[in-house]
């Protein structure tokens, strides 16, 4: 199995990234991955620069702000689902257009009993990946966050600097 090969962590002021080109480069490091998905936190919103990402033929996955104006163009699927905490859920996939950028997108929700509903805006195709499948894709990024605070707290390290 092949691993990545680049990792880069911008500030949000910095859309124009050159992290981009070469993080797309490392395509097909996965065997089951044909090309990169970038997975953006709620911090990160450049809609000019998602929409040259779609030009380019760039995938992402980001949770979609509360505020965001857009129009649902179709709503592709709407269905109950239950998770492995016995947790009923009811998922839609909708293909939308942000008024921002008048672009079409796909917006994934998944809503919890609690009203804690997770929303993302994706290029992802929903014939390639399920709604499910790309709640699934940012929760890995999760994982991430949680290592970098394990670290932290587990270790003697005085002083670990991130950025995100």
């Amino acid at each position: 199995m092949k691993q990545p090969l680049s990792t880069f962590v911008t500030g949000a002021n910095y859309p124009k990234s050159d992290a981009f080109p070469v993080l797309a480069g490392d395509a097909g490091v996965h065997e089951d991955l044909d090309s990169a998905i970038f997975v953006f936190d709620k911090g990160y919103v450049h809609y000019g620069r998602f929409a040259s990402m779609k030009n380019e033929g760039m995938d992402f996955v980001t949770p979609l702000k509360d505020n965001t104006k857009h129009e649902v163009v179709d709503t592709l699927h709407d269905f109950e689902h239950e998770q492995s905490d016995s947790e009923e859920v009811r998922v839609i996939d909708e293909d939308i257009e942000l008024g921002t950028v008048g672009r079409e997108y796909q917006k994934v929700t998944v809503m919890h009993d609690d009203d804690d509903d997770e929303v993302y805006l994706t290029t992802l195709s929903s014939d390639e990946f399920d709604a499910l499948e790309v709640a699934l894709i940012y929760g890995v990024r999760w994982l991430i966050e949680i290592m970098f605070r394990e670290l932290k707290q587990y270790t003697n390290i005085q002083r670990f600097t991130v950025q995100s």
